[in-house]
């Protein structure tokens, strides 16, 4: 959607309501240490899964919710480049041009272009067919699993090495048809990530359910701590 520091909205994706318009604006204006809205220029929030970011655009602001999943880059030029380019050029006759705007390097103009524009087709050529080979077979997206993070050490852990609910590996093996894998990623709710060896945990403790054993180098690391959550995925190949 796109609004202006007095509420006023000039444009919302489709089935966006009113009321959830008002709330957004309400919870901006609330950010008092940003002097309200009026003295904020770039804000992002980011939970597991989704962000949310607001852009100063102008006069107006832009507020976008995506999914973290998706190319990052991909949203970066849409949200830093293409849009603001549109509503500069739709609302040019209202919207004064900020003292800070500057023009768009080449770079940056190219990758502007390439979000809003096909590839152009190539001719194609006049050769005789070649045989296509069989596709591989595409591999399931490595499912996430949420893990409460718990200190572990001692003379004989390594360091480099989590220890995890066997149930869960196992079902990861089961997805992959047996595939085996060495290392898993470990990422915390602020984005950051390792990718460190694993072990199964050897006593299966009733209050082990949901909990991952870090040794102290790892958790140093992600700069976590415990009782943290972390997300964690196998690494395939």
């Amino acid at each position: 959607m796109v609004f202006k520091p007095n509420g006023e909205t000039i444009a919302a994706t489709e089935g966006t309501t009113p009321e959830q318009i008002e709330t957004l604006i309400a919870q901006l204006n609330s950010i008092t240490h940003a002097d309200c809205i009026g003295g904020l220029e770039n804000l992002t929030i980011q939970d597991v899964n989704t962000q949310f970011s607001v852009r100063s655009v102008s006069d107006v602001y832009l507020a976008t919710v995506s999914s973290r999943s998706v190319n990052q880059k991909a949203v970066e030029s849409l949200t830093k480049i293409v849009a603001p380019m549109v509503i500069r050029l739709a609302f040019n006759s209202d919207i004064s041009s900020p003292q800070n705007t500057q023009p768009l390097t080449d770079k940056e103009a190219v990758d502007a272009e390439a979000a809003i524009s096909p590839p152009a087709e190539e001719p194609e050529a006049n050769a005789l067919p070649q045989p296509e080979a069989p596709p591989e077979p595409s591999l399931p997206k490595p499912p996430v699993t949420q893990f409460m993070v718990e200190r572990i050490g001692g003379i004989l852990v390594p360091s480099d090495t989590v220890r995890m609910d066997s149930e869960v590996i196992l079902k990861w093996h089961d997805l992959y048809g047996g595939k085996q894998f060495t290392l898993v990623s470990i990422e915390t709710l602020e984005g950051k990530t390792v990718c460190c060896k694993y072990k199964p945990l050897k006593e299966a403790k009733p209050n082990a359910k949901g909990v991952i054993q870090v040794p102290e180098k790892i958790i140093q690391a992600l700069d976590s701590g415990v009782g943290k959550l972390v997300m964690v995925k196998p690494v395939i190949d």
